[in-house]
């Protein structure tokens, strides 16, 4: 962020996906890491409303994300 510019909702929506991910890695219960995931691909919905529903390849970082994206590619 430059000093005098507000930051952007697009801004602001990079840097809480990129807590939500660190959040996830230190999340020890499978289903919080797929409350994260979940919560993570919504914010990428409200960045890029035209992506379809299903999380992007570019996007899957961790193994949970990929067997998601896996499943879904496959429906």
């Amino acid at each position: 962020m430059r000093r005098g510019l507000p930051p952007t909702t697009y801004d602001y929506v990079l840097v809480r996906v990129k807590q939500l991910k660190e959040d996830r890695e230190k999340a020890s219960d499978e289903h919080d890491r797929m409350w994260y995931t979940r919560l993570i691909q919504e914010l990428n919905w409200v960045v890029n409303p035209k992506e379809n529903c299903s999380i992007p390849q570019a996007f899957c970082t961790s193994p949970e994300e990929q067997r998601i994206y896996d499943i879904r590619k496959t429906d």
